[in-house]
Parts: C-alpha cells; structure tokens; sequence
C-alpha cells in the first residue's frame, strides 16, 4: 500500500516539470539566490510529509483493529516501531520545517511563484488523496458485498483524508503558480477510476442478461464495480469542481481535449471495433470457438466501455463548447482532434486491410497470432466502417469553412503540419524497412511468396502513409494558395485605451496581427475597429502603439529591445 502510494510521485514530478519547462514565468531567472534552498527545503517537507503521513496511518489504523498478521517473523513488532519512529521523528521536523515554510508563503510572492512550492503542493496533496483513495474503495466494497474490511485501514484512510484536506485549502488560499495543476491530475485520477467502476457495473449487468447465464451473485465483480465507481466520483466532483470554476488555462484545455475528448472517443472506436468485429467473424469470417457465448464474451465490456466513453466524450464536448457565439479556437480544436483520431482508425484500417489482401494472395499466416486472413480482412473493414465515417463528417464540416478564415487558423496549420510529420516518418521508416527486407532477400536468393508475405507490413504502411501524406499536402498547398499575400504593415500592435474583446478580435482578424490591449486608468474615449484600421493604413512600422485620443487613434512607431 505504501509502494502505490508513493508511485504517484514520479508522475507528478514529470508533469511539474514538463508544463513548467514551456510556461513562462516572469522574474523566475536561473539567477535566483533562492533557488537551491528552496529546492532542498520542500524536498525535504515532502519527504517527511510522506513518512509523517505513513507513521500516523499506522498508528491511528491501530485504534480500530490488529493488522493481520504477517507470514514474516516479527513483522508486526517491526512495522509498529518504524510507525512509532516515524511519528516521533518526522511529525515534530515537519511542523517546524511546514511552519517555517507558511510563514515565508504568505509573506513573499516570489515564494508561492518558486518551483519548489509548486512541486511540493501537488505532490503532497495528490499523494494524500492516493494515500486515502484505496482505503476509500476497500470500505465501499465492503458495504457492498462480502468482503470484510479490515479495520485498521480506516486509520490510512482518515490520515490521508484530513490531509489532502488540508493541503486543498492551503493550495486554494496560497496558489501556486499552476494551481490548477492538483485539481486537474485529481479530476483524471477521479474520472478514470469512476469510469472503469461504470463499466464494470454495466459489464455485469449485460453478462446477467446475456442467454444461458446464471444469475448474478453477490461478490462476482459489481461490489467491486461500484466502489470504484463510488470513491472515483468522489475524487472527481470536487476537484472538476474547483477546476471549472478557476480559468480556462492552456493546461485546463489540455486535460479536457486529451483525456475527455479524445481519450474517450478512442475508448468508444476500439470497444465499438471489438463488437462489429465479432459479428463480422461470426457470421461472414472464420471463429475460432463453436460456442457463441465463448465467441461473444467480450461483447458486453466492449458495450459497456462504449457507453460509458460516449457519455465522457458527450459531456467534454459540451463543456468546450458552451457558450460559443462564434467559431472559436476550443471548437477549432476539438474538430480537428475528431478528425485526427478518426483519421488515425481509418488509416490503421486501411493498412490492415492492404495486410490482409497481401496475406490472401500470399495464402501465409496472418500478421496478427491466431487469426486468418479472412478474420484481418474483417478487423481491416472494422477500422474503416468506424474510423473513416468519424474523419469524414468532421473534415467535411471543416473544410467547408476553410474558403474563409479557416485557413488562417493556427489551429489547423498544427493539424495539418502534424499530420504531414507523423506520414512522412512512418514513410521514412516503413521504406528503410522495406528497403532492407528486400536487400535481404536477393542477398539470400530467396523471392516470390515467402517475400511477399515478409514485406508486407512495411509494403502497407508505406502506402497508406504515402496517401495520407499526399492528400494533406495538396489540402497544405491549397490553404497556401488562398491566403492573401503579406503586405508591409504592423505585425505587434498595442492599443492603449478602452477596448471590449470584440473590438480585439476584430481588429487581429483584419489585420493578421497580434493585437494587446493595456487599459488606461483615465476615461479613454471610446473607438472602433474601422477607426484603428484605417489609421493604420500605410504604416510600415512592425511594432506600434496605438492611443486613443479625442481626434481618434494615434499611431506611434515603436522598438522593442
């Protein structure tokens, strides 16, 4: 229990890391003289946070009953005195070291903006909730069914929940500078352990309704189920809470188009492949079993995942794209995600089934153990009956707007460029590979069939890559085509005065340029889009400074240095 509790760590840790590497923070130069003591200070704050909170779950898990006992010699005796050790020591090193650190959070800003207290705060506060969270499920399924509850778990699951409750509100009043960081990696602990308990319970029920199965018993999976289903919703409702009522960062987005959106919908294409494959098999393919209930035992989890992702997936498209009066950069993103992860089945299914053809006139083994070629020939034709409608309805909604604006988009220059990357390397490679296949083959003096069959994967991929590859360019080359030609003019501007959104938007829109807008503290008279514009006309200046004044804008040339 202590293992998986501290396996959180390496994961929070990297995830710190990687969105601290690409944000930028004003003031947080490598010159800091505080750098290394902080550093050292809530690395050790963390380190006796962990051995206070394993020491106190000991103890006070003792109040409520015996651990089992051990099958090692003197086992008990040696956990009691490392909890005993753990208490004494660590508790009164961490309140000194924990007072001495609020002390200095609340009174230096710099201090709630270091490394170290970013770190140690999600750390600290994810590893609670990891210490209390399988303590949780163990007493859920115990209510549920037959399963006793050790009692001296409940100690872990107190500590670890009084704990994560106090690092919760010392993170909500002393923000780090991604205080959204905790809440978001607790949302997906919360969402994923909650939609595996969905789908155990439905997995369960389908099973029950399935022909020539008993009735369900009690402890066959569904007190299991709903503990998982039970604790991961009270991990998750809080901490989605507070993170959708904080600010829509770069990161927020991130964890919803990542895990809610395309996370899911891979979740439904897969198990929904998993249930036409298996009616495809069954009647038109080669099963491997008689039986049907054995053919179709992965029916009613592949249902049940299906389900359960759609209503994730539904739920995340809804929150994306609530309260969009206008074509958006979030919609942007989410459509041309659909159309990647669709894009991305269609061509898997368009490789397996250039596989499976080769195999049939081949007549060899089938690239996947234990199926013919016939049975991959139907996994191929899985693939793109659910990937390619996916991509299509998508890309087609997208490019019917791409005459306009769309082709501007930063959104889709990213899709597209990615896109092309990810062929052209599978090309690259799949090539090499094919090259040296061959190479091989005439070395050795082998030929025909048995080098059909060895080149067959590379052969596939290396087509279905090249296509990709084509059409994308050619989608590339006609978004190049269209937008007009770059005319000298200002490419930062900088408004001073008093401007809504929409006069921005307008203003980035028809000038292509990166528009900021510093408020002044006076009664700035108002302007419009058209006046900016055209005061802008003729300009050549690449950076300015726009100021409105009772005669209109005033444009000033500026360097920035």
């Amino acid at each position: 229990m202590i293992l998986w509790s501290l396996a959180w760590l390496p994961l929070v840790v990297v995830l710190a890391l990687v969105w601290l590497a690409v944000r930028r923070r004003p003031g947080a130069g490598t010159g800091d003289p505080h750098a290394v003591r902080r550093f050292f200070q809530y690395l050790l704050l963390y380190g006796l946070f962990v051995v206070v909170v394993i020491g106190l779950g000991g103890l006070v898990g003792r109040l409520f009953g015996p651990r089992p006992e051990s099958v090692l010699v003197g086992q008990g005796e040696a956990l009691l005195a490392r909890d005993l050790s753990f208490v004494a020591i660590g508790t009164p090193l961490y309140a000194i070291l924990g007072w001495v650190s609020l002390q200095r959070l609340r009174a230096d800003p710099g201090e709630r903006s270091s490394f170290g207290w970013l770190v140690y705060s999600t750390s600290a506060t994810i590893t609670a909730l990891a210490f209390a969270m399988p303590r949780l499920h163990a007493a859920v399924a115990a209510l549920l069914g037959p399963r006793p509850f050790q009692a001296w778990e409940m100690g872990g699951l107190l500590v670890g929940g009084l704990t994560w409750w106090g690092h919760w509100l010392a993170v909500r009043r002393l923000p780090s500078t991604v205080p959204e960081l905790p809440l978001l990696i607790g949302s997906a602990v919360g969402l994923v352990a909650s939609a595996l308990g969905l789908v155990g319970l439905l997995s369960e029920s389908l099973e029950v309704l399935a022909p020539g199965r008993e009735m369900l018993v009690v402890g066959s999976g569904m007190d299991r189920a709903g503990a998982s289903l039970v604790a991961g919703g009270a991990v998750w409702v809080p901490h989605w809470w507070a993170a959708m009522r904080g600010e829509r960062t770069p990161l927020w987005f991130a964890y919803v188009f990542v895990l809610g959106v395309a996370g899911a919908l891979l979740a439904v294409l897969a198990s929904s492949g998993v249930v036409v494959w298996d009616v495809l098999v069954w009647w038109i393919g080669d099963p491997r079993v008689a039986d049907a209930g054995a053919h179709f035992e992965d029916v009613p989890g592949a249902v049940a995942t299906a389900a359960v992702g759609g209503l994730i997936w539904w739920y995340h498209r809804a929150v994306v794209t609530s309260g969009e009066t206008e074509r958006g950069e979030p919609r942007r993103i989410y459509e041309y995600l659909m159309a990647g992860v669709g894009l991305v089945a269609a061509a898997g299914g368009a490789t397996a089934l250039l596989i499976g053809l080769l195999e049939a006139v081949g007549q060899g083994p089938s690239v996947v153990a234990g199926e013919t070629a016939a049975n991959t020939l139907l996994g191929a034709a899985t693939f793109l009956l659910i990937g390619g409608p996916v991509w299509w309805y998508f890309w087609r909604r997208i490019q019917r707007l791409a005459p306009g604006s769309e082709v501007r988009s930063p959104t889709r220059r990213v899709y597209l460029f990615a896109v092309l990357g990810s062929a052209v390397v599978v090309a690259v490679t799949t090539l090499i590979a094919l090259a040296f296949v061959l190479i091989e083959a005439v070395l050795e003096g082998r030929g025909g069939t048995e080098t059909l069959l060895s080149v067959r994967l590379a052969a596939a991929s290396l087509l279905v890559s090249a296509a990709v590859a084509a059409y994308h360019w050619a989608v590339y080359a006609s978004d190049r085509d269209q937008v007009p030609a770059v005319t000298p003019g200002p490419r930062h501007i900088l408004l001073l005065g008093s401007a809504d959104d929409a006069t921005v938007r307008d203003i980035r829109q028809r000038t292509g340029a990166r528009v900021e807008v510093w408020g002044r503290t006076d009664s700035a008279p108002p302007w419009s889009a058209g006046e900016v514009v055209e005061a802008l006309a003729g300009v050549t200046d690449e950076e300015v400074v726009v100021v409105a004044t009772v005669d209109g804008p005033q444009v000033i040339g500026v360097e920035r240095r």
